[in-house]
């Protein structure tokens, strides 16, 4: 009996250390250690001079809510390494401990914009946009 119970101990303990590895390295959880979300910039970065100009800010509860859902809890594509492509829009979340930035994609035709993916340089992780999600963006962000 007592050695049922060290293995079941030891499973635990095995799945739980997994569980642990797999959400720090592929899982972008920042949100949840950060504090409190105050507000939402969406940056343009000039392609001559490098400065970067806020184009909207967010500071709205719902408009709060509805950023994180697009931005975090998502699983990493990227397992070895980033790419070089860059893009000039990026995405600024202002927490009371921290302020995560990550760099936006997207796809234009007809001047339509598809938000397509986006990667969070900090941790070299890179992240699709499900159509949905991509309209969500698009909505939020004209």
């Amino acid at each position: 009996m007592r050695k049922r119970r060290i293995i079941r101990f030891v499973l635990l303990a095995v799945a739980l250390f997994f569980v642990v590895i797999f959400s720090v390295f592929f899982i972008n959880l920042e949100h949840l250690t950060s504090g409190k979300l105050s507000k939402v910039e969406v940056v343009l970065r000039d392609p001559v001079s490098g400065v970067e100009s806020v184009e909207k800010t967010f500071t709205d509860t719902e408009d709060l809510r509805k950023l994180t859902s697009v931005f975090f809890a998502k699983i990493n594509e990227n397992f070895f390494a980033d790419t070089a492509e860059d893009s000039l829009l990026s995405v600024r979340f202002i927490f009371e401990n921290k302020t995560v930035k990550f760099i936006l994609f997207y796809e234009s035709d007809n001047s339509q914009k598809r938000y397509t993916h986006f990667k969070y340089p900090a941790r070299g992780m890179k992240f699709t946009i499900p159509s949905s999600q991509s309209e969500t963006l698009k909505e939020m962000l004209q």
